[in-house]
């Protein structure tokens, strides 16, 4: 893989989305004066675009888009097209009239020299389509941006649940004169209150107590770069920080604020000046009913304020997701499986898969296709799907055809989302199991360049080192994953890598101390086990050595030895040589299984 092919270049736009209404009724009645007159309305368009110093692009039939530096030209070309096209429209019968529906959006996008991508964009596209023709249907960026500064009035009409966008969008219409074909109240928007919501996250503006030099602007940067942070997750839908602002300094409980904006979860911050240190405490408040789910206070250095912030953002979104996951698994866990839409089996699948034992495993794998029946396009189904499959074959050594389609899986959700560092991550899990780290570890930096708190990618590139003979580098990686996750319930994998690097550089005691914490939280965990026995061999305590292999089949832990996936191969044999050092005789003892 190309690394720089990742290196995509990306800016904030405001985006222009542009659609004729009714254009198979105007093509089906006469349709070369349809074309002749379409073509020279996008002319018109295209000119006012280019006066308001846009850019048009995804030209296809009668839709196109444009984008635009700042959000008052794309607003002051949209409203232009409009007029324009109306007053071209004076002279012709009502039934011949071509009128647009315009959708403007703010956001940041990829940027690539056959146009714009990513989620901003669809939510243009989508204002677009539930926009009145004749009129302009803004999202609040948009609006909150211009409406100081320009004489309009917009009509708020609340969160909107827009086709294949995950999150609700607050919307404003802005009707710039009599057309006919009004969209209908309660057909193409909805109130928050009455749809069945998936569950999203706000984040609040941060409340600064007491004086705080540069307060407000600290404030914005961390609420700004936890939004940035959470977004990253994917599986659960974050609202802009935009949506949020309305709110600031304002008395309303998490039940208005969170009804108002149909978000489940909020996340409330304070900063406080002590001293050399900023403190941050964040909350994690359940919208639904006022209850504070999780809190925890970070301590930043208040003079390198930038530096700290990366750490603060990596740190939080890292603690928050495991919070989040657990609220949605205790929500979910009085409902039948025959009542959970598409999402909600996810989620389900996903409390059985942190499990990690066979019989979870499976009915996780249950979940995760009942989710794909209901949802074939579901790339979270796809992914979570994915990673079952990897722990099936990583707890029970299935067949290799498991590997090939645990890797189409990934890949398929890869073409839904391109920017989900799990796809990443298992692909990386695959090579890493097919012998391939050098490979892996490419596919381990991508996800942790898209998640910088993804523990288990840093975990993972920890493996890489170690797998291809650098288990001294491996150790950063892997503190820095249980420092990211303390409480993640792969914990016992991270202290058991830690082990195996711990004692390829002979530091007996920490590979010793290590494997112990690892077989604590998990006793039945191969990895720890066989670096348990070969450390205490290889220290001199043969006796308690011996004693934990009377354990085991030692025809199994030197099997198991001889399978990790080194380049080097002369790692395992410096693995199996402290197993026999403990008394291991593969031919003692048959070659039984270990579950």
């Amino acid at each position: 893989m190309n690394k720089r092919a990742w290196q995509f270049e990306r800016r904030i736009v405001t985006i222009m989305a542009t659609d004729v209404a009714d254009y198979c009724r105007h093509m089906g009645a006469d349709d070369e004066i349809t074309l002749s007159r379409f073509l020279t309305y996008r002319e018109i368009t295209e000119h006012v675009i280019r006066s308001n110093r846009g850019r048009m692009f995804g030209v296809a039939g009668d839709s196109w888009m444009a984008e635009f530096s700042t959000p008052l030209d794309a607003v002051r070309a949209a409203i232009e097209t409009q007029h324009s096209i109306a007053r071209r429209n004076l002279p012709l019968p009502e039934e011949n009239r071509i009128r647009f529906r315009i959708g403007l959006h703010m956001g940041d996008v990829i940027v690539d020299s056959s146009g714009l991508f990513g989620d901003e964009v669809n939510i243009a596209a989508r204002l677009q389509q539930i926009c009145a023709p004749g009129h302009l249907m803004l999202s609040e960026a948009v609006v909150r941006a211009v409406e100081e500064k320009i004489n309009v009035a917009f009509k708020p009409l609340g969160p909107c649940h827009l086709k294949n966008i995950l999150g609700p969008v607050f919307a404003f219409s802005a009707n710039l004169g009599p057309t006919q074909g009004e969209v209908s109240p309660g057909t193409a928007i909805q109130p928050t209150q009455d749809r069945d919501l998936k569950p999203a996250l706000v984040v609040l503006p941060f409340e600064v107590q007491g004086y705080m030099a540069a307060g407000e602007t600290g404030s914005e940067a961390l609420s700004d770069s936890l939004v940035n942070g959470l977004s990253r997750l994917r599986w659960l839908p974050i609202l802009s920080q935009w949506s949020s602002l309305r709110f600031q300094n304002a008395k309303r409980s998490p039940c208005e604020i969170g009804q108002a904006l149909g978000s489940r979860y909020i996340v409330a911050g304070r900063l406080k000046h002590c001293g050399t240190e900023l403190r941050v405490t964040v909350n994690l408040i359940d919208a639904s009913n006022c209850h504070n789910l999780w809190g925890r206070t970070f301590s930043l250095d208040a003079t390198s304020l930038a530096a700290a912030q990366d750490d603060f953002t990596t740190a939080a979104v890292s603690a928050l997701e495991v919070e989040l996951e657990r609220a949605e698994f205790a929500r979910l866990s009085v409902k039948k499986k025959e009542q959970l839409d598409a999402w909600e089996l996810v989620r389900g699948g996903t409390w059985h898969l942190k499990k990690l034992n066979k019989s979870h495993l499976d009915i996780a794998a249950e979940y995760f296709r009942a989710a794909l029946e209901r949802d074939p396009g579901s790339s979270e189904a796809l992914i979570q799907l994915a990673t079952c499959h990897f722990a099936q074959i990583w707890m029970d050594r299935r067949e290799p055809g498991l590997l090939r389609e645990t890797e189409d899986l990934a890949r398929r959700a890869c073409l839904i989302d391109p920017q989900d560092a799990r796809v990443y991550f298992v692909i990386a899990l695959v090579k890493l199991a097919t012998d391939a780290p050098q490979h892996a570890r490419i596919y381990f930096q991508r996800a942790i360049e898209l998640n910088p708190s993804f523990a288990a990618a840093h975990c993972g590139l920890g493996s890489c080192c170690t797998m291809v003979g650098a288990p001294a580098m491996a150790i950063a990686h892997l503190q820095r994953a249980m420092r990211l996750s303390p409480c993640d319930p792969l914990t016992f994998h991270f202290l058991g890598e830690t082990a195996l690097a711990y004692h390829l550089i002979g530091e007996w005691a920490a590979a010793a101390d290590h494997a112990e914490r690892a077989l604590h939280l998990r006793e039945r965990y191969r990895l720890a086990r066989i670096v348990q026995i070969a450390t205490l061999a290889r220290s001199g305590d043969t006796a308690k050595a011996g004693a934990e292999m009377e354990k085991w089949p030692p025809a199994f832990l030197q099997r198991e030895a001889e399978r990790l996936p080194f380049k080097d191969r002369s790692w395992n044999a410096f693995l199996v040589e402290g197993l026999r050092l403990a008394g291991c005789d593969a031919h003692d003892r048959g070659r039984a299984k270990i579950d």
